[in-house]
């Protein structure tokens, strides 16, 4: 079994659509289809449904089933084939993963940077616009912290908002798997929610 049909088999084990998949690595459904017949396939290709989906990167190159967890659910996925056909396709497959899990490694570290850096810029604009309020030493009484502060949704709303407007899209860190934060993806849909009701509004009032 070649990597393409090997796709195609653990999405079916996954319960993945063909539509999911095909968005997940920003192509059309045509050409996953096209991809199950392929026997390479790009790392590209293999890293976005790999951290999607959270698929391990060894799965795509054996025939372990794997649960919706991620997890493979049988054992020995590097047994080492006798024939020398086999064994020349075992070695490449296993620089291949080695590249593969090298290069997911630099995204999950890429990630969350990205991540530390946008939480340290959300607490500087509530602090510098005066969004948070800040605990009196009485409510701080009794517990371990000798400082503390707190954001209520508006105001908090209001701070991601200002880093959305920051980025062109910033949607694409959603759909790519980058952000997986739900408070950001929370004040994302209400952000997009209030543009959209905005633009309906401009609209109306235009005819």
């Amino acid at each position: 079994m070649h990597v393409g049909q090997r796709i195609k088999e653990l999405l079916n084990e996954k319960d993945i659509s063909i539509t999911a998949a095909a968005e997940a690595i920003g192509k059309t459904r045509q050409t996953m289809y096209d991809l199950f017949e392929k026997p390479n396939i790009s790392t590209d290709v293999l890293l976005k449904l790999s951290n999607t989906f959270f698929i391990p990167i060894e799965a795509f190159f054996t025939t372990l089933p794997v649960n919706n967890k991620g997890n493979s659910t049988t054992a020995n996925p590097s047994a080492i084939p006798i024939n020398s056909k086999e064994l020349e396709q075992w070695l490449l497959d296993r620089q291949k993963i080695i590249v593969l899990q090298e290069e997911s490694l630099k995204w999950e570290r890429s990630r969350q940077a990205f991540g530390f850096f946008l939480q340290k810029l959300w607490d500087n604009i509530t602090e510098q616009r005066g969004l948070r309020r800040k605990y009196t030493q009485e409510e701080l009484s009794g517990s371990s912290f000798s400082e503390g502060y707190e954001v209520n949704d508006e105001n908090a709303q209001q701070a991601y908002e200002e880093i959305f407007k920051s980025y062109y899209d910033f949607g694409i860190f959603f759909e790519t798997g980058f952000i997986t934060n739900s408070s950001w993806k929370d004040a994302w849909e209400r952000y997009k929610d209030r543009k959209l009701k905005e633009e309906q509004e401009k609209n109306t009032k235009k005819k």
